[in-house]
């Protein structure tokens, strides 16, 4: 049976919205897309340093048209990195950065209804990946939705993966822009959103 990932933040977490919401720092690593080269499956960093390895989703990646949500300073909407098709279920992006302290992952994402509304953000946790949060839900209605998430305190070497699911059929479409991972003054829980909200996961996967 197809289950619907939490799109709502608890009712207390959104009452300590003053106190949790980190302060966002200097960007760590970003990618904003424009300039995406359609036969690649890496992509390093447009600012700061870091690598995107799409390789798992090779098959499925396309360029689709962007947006400027989540989007630093001054740059356009151009274009995003997406991914199509239900054979790209349990696989992922996975992201690599440098950093010493806390951090918090932000992206914008555009996914179709007919499919990738379970996704997972997952952090490596020694040699397993941790599920931190779920995105998609009923947020998969084919408009732009922001997400962030403040990830665990990195000691210089950062992993995060996208693991994507969900998508019913060939046709089903999830878009990435303007991705960033950023330093913040103080970590909190869950950091949401624009457009949407983010639930909270801890299970492995």
């Amino acid at each position: 049976m197809k289950t619907t990932v939490c799109a709502t933040l608890f009712t207390a977490a959104s009452l300590l919205w003053p106190s949790t919401h980190a302060v966002h720092g200097d960007v760590v690593s970003a990618w904003s897309f424009n300039a995406l080269d359609g036969e690649a499956s890496t992509f390093k960093a447009d600012t700061g340093s870091g690598t995107l390895d799409a390789t798992s989703v090779a098959g499925g990646l396309g360029v689709y048209a962007g947006s400027q949500m989540n989007a630093s300073d001054g740059i356009p909407a151009g274009l995003a990195l997406g991914v199509r098709g239900s054979s790209m279920n349990d696989r992922h992006l996975e992201l690599a950065f440098s950093h010493q302290g806390p951090v918090e992952l932000s992206f914008a994402f555009r996914a179709t209804p007919s499919g990738f509304d379970e996704n997972l953000i997952q952090a490596l946790d020694g040699d397993q990946w941790v599920s931190l949060a779920s995105f998609g839900g009923g947020l998969a209605d084919g408009a732009w939705h922001q997400v962030s998430v403040a990830l665990p305190d990195s000691d210089g070497a950062g992993r995060i993966r996208l693991l994507l699911g969900g998508a019913e059929s060939g046709s089903g479409t999830i878009r990435l822009d303007n991705l960033r991972i950023s330093a913040v003054s103080s970590p909190g829980t869950i950091l949401a959103c624009g457009g949407g909200c983010l639930g909270a996961r801890s299970r492995r996967r």
